[in-house]
């Protein structure tokens, strides 16, 4: 083994696994790519021109509304859950892409990218965010199982979140094991996994049966991820990749076309001239609306502070979103419909809104 720090790939697993994962990787990324397909289909080419338009401005909101999380962190502990949910799974992301790099690009040309010190940094990093990951998803379980009230409990939720969970332990499980087998003068970098490799040590388990489970672990890690890429368009989950999007447009959003011929007296209007106001079927919503509906984080902030729900009334603005977000993606199976004629909406609920745009204030996206 060389001297200089470098991260060995696909160490302790068989010849042919980097062919094998990427064919396993396949079908997942066909998923993945279709339900990319519909999401751009539906606003994606808007969004990118309105981005163009406006590119510092749009950058500028990423950074203040996205980046620092200023509207998230008004609510100080899902505000910190969240920035450990967000910055693990980037930076973990980011670190996959790097290993990536490393392996099809720059081994292919006998180079090496993930070596020396960027690669002792690239180590301690990902351990440290890997933890804030790690905080994010406990903190996000605890608050569910402590029954927080606003908070909505579906097994899907529960689903990426445990999912997510796996692939953080399984990945300092991962290096634990493969600093235990394969010793390195440099495994302190890799703090949290160096410390998993101290535990083995003292356990003291057969180091050829451990480079066995090595292969299930690592296989069970990489399906799993694979799911959740695969499931992301098709999720709430989503809304970590659009509301980055939309928090840039959303303060600087598009104005709605107006209704043709406005400014307009009633009086000089053809009797047989029909105005329409508001909409009746989902496939109504501008692009920005349709955006918005995927950016909706489903975490209550609105619900809590209307005053109309607060008073028993059938609102719900989340509710809302939520059942119009159903709704957009239910409509390219079977066509758009009314919503009211088909119960997706009432009158009661849109009656029963104030207009007073508390749930827009309370909004983090």
């Amino acid at each position: 083994m060389s001297e200089l720090p470098a991260r060995e790939n696909f160490a302790l697993l068989p010849h042919g696994t980097e062919l094998m994962m990427y064919l396993v990787l396949i079908p997942f990324a066909a998923v993945f790519l279709y339900g990319l397909y519909l999401k751009l289909s539906e606003y994606g080419l808007e969004a990118l021109r309105a981005i163009a338009r406006d590119p510092v401005g749009w950058l500028r909101n990423v950074v203040r509304y996205a980046v620092a999380q200023r509207r998230i962190l008004r609510e100080m502990m899902p505000g910190l859950m969240h920035l450990g949910l967000s910055y693990g799974i980037l930076a973990l992301f980011i670190g996959t892409l790097l290993v990536a790099i490393d392996f099809d690009l720059f081994e292919r040309f006998g180079g090496k990218l993930l070596e020396g010190t960027f690669y002792l940094a690239f180590e301690a990093t990902l351990d440290l965010f890997g933890l804030f990951l790690l905080y994010g998803l406990l903190v996000a379980l605890g608050r569910r199982y402590a029954g927080v009230r606003r908070l909505r409990s579906r097994i899907e939720y529960y689903s990426y979140l445990y999912g997510l969970l796996y692939i953080g332990v399984t990945g300092y499980l991962l290096e634990g094991v493969r600093l235990y087998v394969t010793r390195v003068p440099w495994s302190g970098y890799s703090f949290v996994g160096n410390s998993v490799s101290v535990a083995l040590s003292y356990l003291g388990p057969p180091r050829e049966a451990m480079a066995q489970l090595y292969g299930w672990v690592w296989w069970s890690h990489a399906l799993v991820a694979f799911g959740l890429v695969a499931s992301l368009p098709f999720t709430n989950l989503l809304h970590s990749v659009v509301a980055v999007f939309y928090a840039g447009l959303s303060h600087t959003a598009p104005r709605l076309p107006m209704i043709a011929g406005t400014p307009f007296k009633l009086q000089e209007l053809d009797e047989s001239a029909e105005i329409k106001v508001g909409l009746r079927k989902v496939t109504e919503l501008s692009w920005y609306q349709r955006m918005g509906l995927d950016a909706c984080t489903d975490c209550g902030r609105c619900e809590a502070v209307c005053p109309a729900f607060a008073a028993g009334t059938p609102l719900s603005p989340r509710m809302v979103v939520q059942k119009l977000r159903v709704e957009l993606w239910e409509s390219r199976r079977r066509g758009p419909r009314d919503v009211f004629e088909s119960g997706v909406l009432t009158y009661d609920e849109l009656f029963a809104c104030t207009t007073c745009a508390a749930c827009v204030e309370a909004c983090p996206v």
